[in-house]
């Protein structure tokens, strides 16, 4: 589960469940939360730099104690399971800067594997773009799309500061506003159109003056794009982007996309 697209009171009830009756809406029967599901299992946190402070320390007695209490509840239910946390902040800077426990971070980070970018792992780019068109393809009503040879060496020369999610955006892209079933580097956002040919004469991107080749740039752009899929629907772009809704906020605002409401 993804820890930033809940706040506080939703993230808790998700993680540690509730009895019946624990508070306004709460589901009667009570519900089993994360924690209690991933028993003899697997839990997987994504953005776990978003959990909220007020409940990191309950989760990290979770994690020492192996015991969870249902939100309302005061009975123990014992769990055993496997902690896989991801996040793409620095949590040691959050840590010195009081935004993340310090006992949890040590807590989690008795293996810490650290993903390169995807700029690095060039020979991913064909493997991923290809599992997107796939999923495309089954999820909607389109013409089935194949990459060129062409389009495919194109992908691998660019930089991707946005890493997979902005290749995904891409590729997801060009396969709602593409007509043809085979893409090719025309096909390309218009911004990307104009990072290739600057690529491909020789010119290093920064001397490309049609596009930004900057982090700001791309993030922008996949934020624009995200937005656009959802007809501006700020809970939908989140999902898409696959970060906190309240992360978009700041985001959209930053880039006075569109007024966050």
């Amino acid at each position: 589960m993804n820890c930033g697209g809940f706040n506080k009171g939703l993230l808790s009830s998700e993680l540690f469940g509730h009895v019946e009756g624990a508070f306004t809406g709460a589901k009667k029967g009570g519900i089993k939360g994360k924690i209690e599901a991933a028993n003899g299992g697997t839990l997987f946190l994504d953005e776990i730099g978003e959990m909220p402070l007020e409940v990191q320390p309950i989760f990290l007695r979770v994690l020492q104690e192996r015991k969870i209490y249902r939100i309302g509840d005061i009975k123990p239910i014992p769990v055993d399971f496997r902690l896989i946390a991801a996040t793409n902040r620095d949590l040691r800077k959050d840590v010195e800067e009081g935004r993340f426990r310090k006992d949890l971070y040590f807590r989690l980070s008795t293996v810490t594997i650290n993903l390169d970018p995807l700029s690095s792992r060039k020979e991913d780019i064909e493997g991923i773009a290809l599992l997107v068109l796939n999923r495309v393809r089954k999820a909607h009503t389109v013409i089935p799309k194949y990459l060129s040879p062409s389009l495919i060496e194109a992908l691998k020369d660019l930089e991707w500061p946005g890493n997979i999610r902005e290749l995904v955006n891409v590729i997801e892209y060009m396969c709602f506003m593409s007509q043809h079933e085979m893409l090719t580097v025309d096909d390309f956002p218009d911004e990307y159109k104009a990072g290739h040919l600057a690529l491909s004469s020789g010119l290093a991107p920064s001397l490309a003056p049609q596009v930004s080749h900057s982090l700001d740039g791309a993030e922008e752009h996949v934020i624009r794009n995200a937005l656009e899929q959802s007809g501006g629907n700020m809970t939908q772009a989140a999902k898409i982007l696959g970060i906190a809704k309240s992360t978009l906020y700041q985001k959209v605002k930053k880039y006075g996309l569109v007024k966050a409401n």
